[in-house]
């Protein structure tokens, strides 16, 4: 099942590039081994964001990668994304749940608060991300979740979990020996080059 294969670079999409621009990349992320992929627009409306949701699947299913929506288990749905990630203010777990089936991954934040893990866990939530770890561009007003609280919530959960929050090439090794995922936004569809990418990737191999 593909849910076994949470591990390694988690791709979070950026809202800021244009349609072909953000295929591309998301193509060339894949190439490089990323394993998974979670399309977050947080601008345009359901239809538009379907239209894409759909190319990025058919993009996804060509490499077997593993395609998460972020916040809308109806446009998964429409999708056929194989899950989606939903925060502490969105739809709840039984409700993403009662929509998307048994068989959909379904990633739970839960910020730097180990009762949310706990909880996500105990309802049956396949991963569960911690974050912000470091300084992030990507989201506002965020909660800080340190290296050692993040060990600490890592280790006494039985779920994978992903670090998430201005996670870039410079600073991964700090995360990299302590959850099962890294997720990267901007450090791979906005800051980088091709070149750096590449290197981003290797040092999480190493």
């Amino acid at each position: 099942m593909k849910n076994k294969n949470l591990k390694g670079l988690y791709a979070i999409t950026s809202s800021n590039l244009k349609d072909e621009a953000l295929l591309k990349k998301i193509r060339e992320l894949l190439e490089l081994g990323i394993n998974i992929v979670q399309f977050r627009d947080k601008i345009h409306e359901f239809d538009k964001k379907l239209i894409l949701a759909k190319k990025i699947k058919k993009i996804c299913e060509n490499f077997n990668s593993i395609f998460i929506v972020n916040d809308d288990p109806l446009l998964a749905k429409e999708a056929s994304a194989d899950g989606v990630h939903i925060g502490q203010d969105d739809i709840t777990y039984n409700e993403a749940r009662e929509i998307l089936g048994p068989n959909s991954i379904i990633g739970i934040s839960c910020q730097n608060d180990l009762n949310l893990a706990l909880n996500a866990e105990s309802l049956g939530a396949n991963y569960v991300s911690f974050g912000s770890v470091f300084n992030t561009t990507t989201k506002k007003n965020t909660v800080r979740c340190s290296i050692s609280q993040l060990k600490s919530l890592a280790s006494s959960i039985n779920l994978p979990s992903v670090a998430i929050g201005g996670i870039n090439k410079t600073n991964l090794q700090e995360v990299k020996s302590t959850v099962d995922m890294y997720a990267i936004s901007s450090g791979l569809f906005e800051e980088n080059s091709l070149e750096e990418i590449i290197e981003l990737v290797k040092n999480l191999k190493n």
